[in-house]
């Protein structure tokens, strides 16, 4: 049974908070799939898919992932686009509707 359960590592640099996120991801593998992003990559790669019309397919992908690990995420300011396509992953992780 999918619990859609949230979790977030916080503290100061340097402590493992990725190593300890890693492993638990790592598990999540050996038990169903996982998939681990980083969201200076992944955010400009969903305005991409946004603007060539592939973005559905992409969602669709990283929404069937068990876990989804994102590290170091708001390191930065992230710009509307940014915030509205992690939103759009969030939602379609939860199994909301999706509007184009």
């Amino acid at each position: 049974m999918i619990q859609h359960l949230n979790v977030l590592f916080t503290g100061p640099t340097g402590i493992g908070k990725t190593w300890i996120a890693q492993a638990l991801a790592q598990k999540a593998c050996r038990d169903g799939t996982a998939c681990c992003i980083d969201p200076r990559q992944a955010l400009p790669r969903l305005g991409q898919a946004r603007a060539d019309g592939s973005l559905g397919k992409l969602l669709e992908s990283i929404a069937r992932t068990d876990v989804l690990l994102v590290d170091d995420f708001a390191m930065a300011p992230l710009n509307d686009d940014e915030r509205r396509s992690f939103l759009e992953v969030c939602d379609d992780r939860y199994g909301g509707v999706r509007r184009c």
